[in-house]
């Protein structure tokens, strides 16, 4: 034998999660180096993935499920996608989606079973039943429905102070101050201070800015102190 690393599959190589040794079972290579070692094994997994045409109704597979490699007996064929399985080391029923979750047909399911067996009484926290499956399935296409319909609706723009106030001027058709304008557009219910401490300086001081940037177009016009009316 060559010099080098060999790496021997039954047990599961160093540096391998244990529950990815059934996997290369049976195998053994040697390698020069641990890298040449780890890349080969990355390039058998892809390998080991199985197409559609392979996979047959009845049959154990190792399958991928919840991040562990676990045994799965194909039951049926799915109605929307993929198949339906039973997990054989929990009894559990499993939705495979797609034949890339199955790595090869078990020869020896129950040496799997004991290899991978952390909690023979509780299945992976992840692992969903056929159910469970369903009404996932079922609420994340009641949620797709609600965000198209509502999809370009714009959401009903709120009323600022400038635009009240320029509201409740129009409709009094007389002067008020800040202070009285703040009231009835707060008994309207057109707007109201988000609890702001002095809410009428605020909006003078915003009716000024519009007077100042906006000129003849302002809607505003002051008539006295403090006071101002619409001018359209």
């Amino acid at each position: 034998m060559p010099n080098g690393i060999t790496v021997h599959m039954v047990n599961g190589p160093r540096g391998l999660k244990p529950e990815y040794a059934a996997e290369f079972e049976g195998e053994s290579a040697t390698f020069p180096t641990a890298k040449a070692a780890r890349m080969w094994m990355r390039r058998r997994r892809k390998e080991r993935i199985m197409k559609k045409s392979e996979v047959k109704v009845g049959h154990v597979y190792i399958a991928k499920v919840s991040d562990r490699l676990v045994p799965v007996r194909i039951d049926s064929v799915h109605s929307r996608q993929g198949w339906n399985a039973t997990n054989t080391k929990t009894g559990r029923r499993v939705h495979i989606k797609s034949a890339q979750r199955l790595r090869r047909e078990a020869k020896n399911a129950t040496k799997v079973e004991d290899r991978n067996d952390r909690d023979r009484d509780r299945a992976p926290r992840s692992e969903l039943t056929l159910e469970e499956a369903d009404k996932l399935e079922k609420v994340r296409t009641a949620k797709a429905k609600k965000a198209k319909a509502t999809e370009g609706q714009a959401k009903p723009k709120r009323t600022s102070a400038l635009d009240a106030a320029a509201i409740v001027l129009k409709d009094v058709g007389r002067p008020l101050n800040c202070k009285e304008l703040i009231e009835m557009m707060a008994a309207r219910e057109l707007w109201q201070s988000p609890n702001g401490k002095t809410p009428e300086a605020t909006l003078y001081a915003a009716i000024l800015r519009e007077l100042k940037t906006k000129g003849d177009a302002a809607r505003f016009r002051k008539v006295g102190r403090g006071q101002f009316v619409y001018a359209g």
